[in-house]
């Protein structure tokens, strides 16, 4: 007995170690996160599943996929990295009913990235089922994480046979095995996320900066992969998490000190005169921004109490991450129902002065639109170029733009509050200011 289930366990993990050879090497950009989970074989399951920490799969199950259909096998390894990498399995809802929106939620935003990505390894036959339910979803968001897939499906109405059909269509793996939110460890100021998820944190960060580097090369689906990593954790980012997201890679004409090693210098120095062995790195990389807009709401209903606040993490961030380099540009918008000013800072020095002296101007009503509007002319006018992103500081009381922007647009609000955030466009991100201590 004990000698067959050290076989198949043997036999499990070359299965599954083969899988995850062939798909690190068809997508590298994923490579770290392909070597996170470890096998296990677990005869309690019908399929396969995890937890974040192991894979646990049915031996049966595993060998027979592997000599029948390998592709679905690579497909289903790849849809329960996903999982992990989006953490799905950290954040399931307590409720019944809302679990179950959960789970379907995050098969249906796991998948739509598979097709989307478009690659060989993992290509199946799109079905015009399948096809039907991304439309669907697509067009009340852009952008299909699990988080805006979850809230679409808590508003529909969906009777049980269209709800079986989605679990035929989208389902891969095992739920079972995610974490229930009340034996989570609870999270405090103290301590942030639980190791396990911290690794998948830092793994889906990696891969974001993987995607960046590899541009184009990465492939016509990385795109939209990209754009769901920075997107996916909305609700949990603070306005200070999502500015630091807008760094971006740059060379700065600098010497790199970190990247010097002054082993092999003193060494050239001293055996062969004044010939150094290797010489300073004359570029490092920096993430600094590129061009960036900072609108502020100043109509009547906005509080200058929050604006304040609004500029301290602004610049505080800045601080923190020297985020100016010597070309930048940054547009201080002052706008309600129309733009009011354009203060344009290129140094960290400007915007602190901009900050110092101003004069809140306006005081109507608020339509988000004429911004959009404005810089689209400075950009068809060629004043405005390599455009970020948009961060509007606002409470929210006004006209959303319908269309999306081809740039990111972060809305960033005072506090929480539930209907403001329902009108919200589903291509734009929502940040919050810190809550003020008592």
């Amino acid at each position: 007995m004990g000698g067959n289930r050290e076989a198949l366990t043997a036999a499990g993990e070359k299965i599954w170690n083969y899988t995850v050879t062939e798909l690190s090497l068809a997508l590298p950009f994923l490579r770290i996160a392909f070597f996170l989970l470890r096998p296990q074989m677990d005869l309690r399951i019908q399929n396969i599943g995890t937890d974040g920490s192991a894979v646990a799969y049915q031996p049966r199950y595993l060998l027979q996929c592997f000599v029948d259909n390998p592709r679905a096998l690579r497909r289903t390894c790849f849809h329960l990295f996903l999982h992990c990498i989006f953490r799905h399995v950290y954040h399931v809802p307590a409720a019944a009913a809302d679990r179950e929106n959960w789970d379907l939620a995050a098969d249906v935003a796991v998948e739509y990235l598979a097709d989307s990505l478009d690659e060989d390894i993992l290509r199946e036959t799109e079905s015009d089922t399948r096809r039907a339910w991304y439309e669907r979803f697509f067009a009340e968001s852009r952008i299909m994480t699990a988080e805006r897939i979850y809230r679409s499906l808590q508003g529909m109405d969906l009777s049980y046979d269209e709800r079986e059909e989605l679990r035929k269509t989208f389902w891969r793996c095992d739920h079972s095995l995610w974490k229930n939110p009340e034996t989570r460890p609870p999270k405090t100021e103290e301590k942030s996320l639980p190791a396990e998820e911290k690794r998948w944190e830092d793994a889906a960060e990696h891969v974001e900066k993987m995607l960046l580097a590899a541009g184009k090369e990465a492939g016509k689906g990385a795109e939209s992969f990209l754009r769901t990593l920075r997107v996916q954790g909305e609700a949990r980012l603070s306005y200070g998490e999502i500015l630091r997201r807008f760094a971006v890679e740059r060379e700065v004409m600098e010497i790199d000190p970190d990247a010097f090693d002054y082993g092999f210098y003193y060494y050239g120095m001293e055996h062969y005169g004044n010939m150094p062995l290797i010489e300073e790195n004359e570029y490092r990389e920096e993430r600094r921004i590129a061009a960036l807009v900072i609108a502020i709401d100043t109509s009547a209903s906005t509080q200058h109490g929050d604006v304040e606040q609004f500029f301290a993490e602004t610049l505080g961030i800045f601080r923190e991450e020297q985020a100016f380099f010597r070309d930048a540009e940054i547009h201080l918008i002052q706008c309600d129902e129309a733009v009011r000013e354009d203060r344009r800072c290129h140094s960290l020095g400007e915007l602190e002065a901009a900050r110092d002296s101003l004069q809140l101007s306006g005081g109507g009503g608020t339509d988000f639109r004429p911004l959009f509007r404005y810089l689209e002319e400075l950009t068809a006018q060629g004043a405005l170029s390599g455009l970020r992103g948009v961060f509007y500081f606002t409470d929210g009381e006004g006209q959303f733009p319908e269309r999306a922007t081809p740039y990111q647009t972060v809305f960033v609000f005072p506090g929480r509050e539930e209907s403001v955030e329902q009108r919200v466009p589903a291509w734009a991100l929502k940040a919050y200011l810190e809550e003020k201590k008592a």
